[in-house]
């Protein structure tokens, strides 16, 4: 095409006796001479034949000329263009931030939650005030069987005040911002996928974080601010010179990817209203102790009564306590076991319906406890992503488990997210159930459980503003260590099926069915196979397959079906997995018969 049109050109030229004047353009454009016999009869003779006409010399000589300034000028412009998205996104471990830094940059208090204004609702009883309900309800029954005594009455009622003041010291020794964990990404490749990877596109995710505000709104200095937070969980003021510079090299990758100039901030104008639950103040809403006693006590041992029931015993390793279920065959002790992750709740006791059908897959089965998410009296505690990682890993170790297909609902599916990231080397598959993590760039997780005004989210308004569950979100949820996009499950190559529901009040569920879409779309561009699927829970909500025994049972079903697709451990490793056992069972003989050998049977071990 080019080609053509540089012809095209010398010849109009010639025809309307312009070639002079086109030689001398192209020439002082290219910082080149032009034909010193140009204006000369010696040069117009190699032009042009007797008749007049152009000769195919001269018609070649401008045209070739022609094509080279073409070139240039193509170069000239490649060169004055920013590099694509693609060679900015290039990993550069520079850009990481290391924990040193980190540390300096740590705000020292919180800083003021900003929220755009809304009206004022007028009250109505939520699932908050349930508990509460529960405890008048239990003061009433104990001072009726004492006789109506008001003995009683004040002994609660000095034991609810002293809890009270317990958790008021509790919640403020939280509210300072905690450490946070290491970024584990290249920063310009953590943003670039956020940008990247949103479904309704990259104005849209940033929007969202400011609560929805058009993208003409926000300024420069609203986006380093909102950057400092979602990189280093700090303020801009705060922020090293380094760490200033990273941070606007992702400023950039922003408005090169926006195609959008963020104004500055004029004098007097208010800052826009973010998102930063990491830095601002600690949030709950104080419960009585008979709420704990409910879930800790009654619900508590009904789940390890159900739990026992099915042959689970309880075990811990380093950081977690876990139940394990060995099958008594060897043919399935031999199989991949599976490793249950529950969510926010009360623990495992919500769970045992389907905990009993990833049993039926006649398996090894794993069940991790998170106490600091289940409304458990004193678990505040949450320990860090190493310990977390290293206590499943040594969990496999100890039963000699090579690798095990992971199942985590909710809140669990964050520590399906670390394996995937850190040790794909244990994963055999991955189930995630209403999953947290995929999509985590969007605003919709953390603001329909931590902003969302009360009254909305069902159960979450009992317990999700519980204490130890805001301890755990508002100050040990580090999005961007969480955060885990189908790219990433793929390039590891681990089978995994994602089970969505239609009507999920948390989480982006659309968003997520759609990004797996497009992920599997660009396998297929590539001629590969995406190891990633979707499975849609038509009309259920967050979590409400654990009260509808016909979406349980197809939930069940699904995953049975992913389990039975992996491939059986090999020869080699089931004769590992006997060997181990086997020294297992000496060294707990050894243990029974030789009390004063602990310490070298704990080596052993």
């Amino acid at each position: 095409m080019q080609d053509r049109v540089c012809a095209e050109l010398a010849r109009a030229a010639f025809e309307a006796e312009l070639h002079p004047f086109l030689w001398m353009f192209v020439s002082i454009s290219m910082h080149a001479p032009a034909p010193t016999d140009w204006h000369s009869g010696t040069y117009e003779t190699q032009l042009h034949d007797r008749s007049g006409g152009v000769t195919d010399n001269g018609m070649d000589q401008l045209t070739k000329t022609l094509k080279k300034f073409a070139h240039r000028c193509a170069t000239e412009t490649v060169k004055r263009v920013p590099a694509a998205p693609e060679r900015v996104v290039q990993r550069n471990t520079n850009t990481r931030i290391d924990t040193t830094t980190l540390t300096s940059q740590l705000p020292s208090g919180t800083v003021m939650k900003t929220q755009p204004r809304s009206e004022p609702k007028k009250w109505k009883p939520t699932g908050d005030y349930f508990p509460w309900v529960v405890g008048a309800l239990w003061t009433l029954i104990v001072t009726g069987a004492s006789g109506f005594s008001a003995f009683p009455a004040v002994i609660i009622g000095c034991i609810e005040i002293a809890f009270f003041v317990y958790n008021k010291l509790l919640a403020q020794n939280a509210n300072t911002p905690a450490l946070p964990e290491r970024m584990s990404r290249d920063l310009i490749e953590l943003w670039d996928n956020c940008l990247k990877y949103s479904p309704d596109g990259a104005a849209d995710f940033l929007s969202g974080w400011f609560y929805d505000a058009p993208l003409e709104a926000i300024t420069k200095q609203d986006l380093q601010e909102f950057l400092a937070w979602g990189s280093c969980s700090t303020t801009w003021d705060l922020l090293t010179d380094s760490s200033k510079l990273k941070i606007n090299a992702v400023y950039g990758l922003f408005e090169l990817r926006l195609e959008h100039r963020f104004p500055e901030r004029q004098a007097g104008q208010e800052p826009l209203p973010c998102m930063r639950f990491s830095i601002e103040p600690m949030e709950y809403k104080h419960k009585p102790t008979s709420y704990y006693w409910v879930c800790s006590f009654f619900l508590g041992l009904a789940g390890k009564a159900g739990m026992h029931s099915q042959g689970f015993s309880r075990h811990r390793s380093r950081a977690l306590n876990y139940w394990i279920r060995i099958p008594e065959t060897e043919e399935a002790r031999a199989r991949t076991p599976i490793v249950f992750v529950h969510g926010i709740g009360v623990g495992l006791a919500m769970y045992l319906q389907l905990i009993k059908a990833l049993v039926a897959n006649d398996c090894p089965v794993v069940c991790i406890e998170l106490p600091f998410i289940s409304s458990t009296l004193g678990a505040h505690d949450v320990p860090s992503i190493r310990d977390q990682v290293q206590s499943v890993d040594a969990l496999c170790t100890r039963w000699g488990f090579t690798k095990a297909v992971f199942v985590g609902h909710s809140y669990g599916s964050v520590m399906l997210s670390w394996m995937a990231q850190h040790l794909p080397q244990r994963v055999a598959g991955m189930a995630f159930i209403d999953p947290v993590v995929l999509m985590l760039n969007l605003k919709n997780v953390l603001y329909n459980f931590l902003y969302k005004k009360a009254g909305t989210k069902g159960v979450a308004d009992i317990i999700g503003t519980e204490l130890g569950v805001n301890i755990a979100l508002r100050r040990n949820f580090w999005w961007y260590r969480n955060i885990l996009w189908a790219s990433d499950l793929q390039r590891h190559a681990l089978p995994t099926v994602v089970c969505l529901s239609e009507h999920d009040e948390i989480g982006p569920a659309l968003a997520v069915e759609k990004h797996i879409a497009q992920h599997s779309a660009a396998c297929a561009d590539k001629r590969e196979t995406s190891c990633v699927q979707s499975y849609m829970m038509q009309g259920a909500t967050h979590g409400g397959f654990l009260f509808d025994a016909v979406m349980l049972q197809k939930l069940s079903a699904r995953i049975s079906q992913l389990y039975s697709s992996i491939p059986a451990p090999s020869a080699a490793a089931a004769v590992r997995l006997r060997k181990h056992r086997v020294l297992r069972s000496l060294v707990s003989k050894l243990r029974r018969s030789k009390p004063q050998q602990e310490s070298l049977d704990l080596r052993l071990s």
